[in-house]
């Protein structure tokens, strides 16, 4: 499961040329996108620094996609690092595809800003240059990691330094804590902000079977996914109440309609709505529930 060697090149520029070859984008599962000026700047300058360096970051490069250039605004590039007669700006996002692993499938794409001048290390995302004059972006050289959750295929980001996500109330984690990504989060990796954003081939079968066979030959041999809680069955999540909610049913039963949810960390939980019920009757089956005993879903 690798790029073939015939397009070894990625999304970026040639060394010396403004042409750049188009590729199909159609297996990519999700983008990283830069929001704010920094992250826009050490965007393009991380292009810029990989198209002089292209043998040292040849894995890198494949994360890399340049949409087009836009006129550049205030610049964040020193005199040193910004580019003769360059008024204008890479612009683009990385691109997460299964077709092009990690250098590390059990940890995941790893994100930050390499090793060195001369070796990116274990970095498969190049975020921002790896200069000391970039050491403004507080982006570490190993910042985190992109991986899937093991049980609910939910894609996570585990911190190895403070990073922050917006839809569970903007609350820092670090330290191998990890949390769910989905489409529209926004993620601060230390001064950078970036979007999260899934692709509708995400929520399709064709991905399944590709995650189903990245996992087997990376993870689990025995792996399989479960299809009441797969995203071609649960569909785009909604907030509710701390938990990502599948908009759609898995169950129902006397009391009301079940449904899968997922917390922070991205584990599955089942969470009940209740019909026509009052207080009693909520109160009777959370003592049945009690009566039945401790499960690990039930909160």
């Amino acid at each position: 499961m690798s790029i073939s060697d015939e397009s070894t090149i990625a999304n970026t520029p040639d060394a010396g040329g403004d042409d750049y070859p188009q590729f199909d984008t159609s297996d990519v599962f999700a983008w990283l996108r830069p929001t704010n000026d920094l992250a826009r700047d050490a965007f393009d300058a991380t292009v810029n620094y990989v198209i002089k360096h292209a043998r040292d970051f040849e894995h890198c490069r494949h994360f890399l996609h340049c949409d087009l250039k836009q006129q550049r605004a205030e610049s964040f590039l020193s005199e040193e690092e910004e580019p003769a007669n360059a008024p204008q700006i890479w612009m683009g996002g990385f691109a997460l595809r299964l077709t092009c692993p990690p250098r590390n499938p059990k940890i995941g794409w790893i994100i930050g800003k390499g090793d060195s001048e001369d070796s990116p290390g274990k970095v498969d995302v190049l975020l921002v240059p790896p200069k000391g004059s970039w050491d403004k972006a507080h982006i570490a050289r190993h910042h985190g990691s992109i991986t899937f959750h093991m049980e609910s295929c939910r894609v996570l980001l585990v911190a190895s330094h403070t990073m922050t996500t917006g839809k569970f109330g903007a609350k820092p984690f670090r330290g191998s804590e990890q949390c769910v990504l989905e489409d529209g989060e926004i993620v601060q990796i230390g001064n950078c902000n970036y979007e999260f954003q899934r692709t509708e081939y995400s929520y399709t079968q064709a991905f399944e079977h590709s995650l189903s066979e990245y996992m087997r030959s990376y993870h689990d041999p025995q792996w399989t996914i479960n299809p009441l809680i797969s995203p071609s069955s649960v569909g785009q999540l909604v907030m509710k109440s701390g938990y990502l909610c599948s908009p759609r049913f898995i169950g129902r039963g006397t009391f009301g309609k079940v449904g899968a949810a997922w917390n922070r960390s991205g584990k599955a939980v089942a969470i009940k709505t209740f019909k026509d019920s009052n207080r009693l009757e909520l109160r009777a089956h959370t003592d049945l529930m009690r009566r039945i005993g401790y499960h690990v879903s039930f909160i």
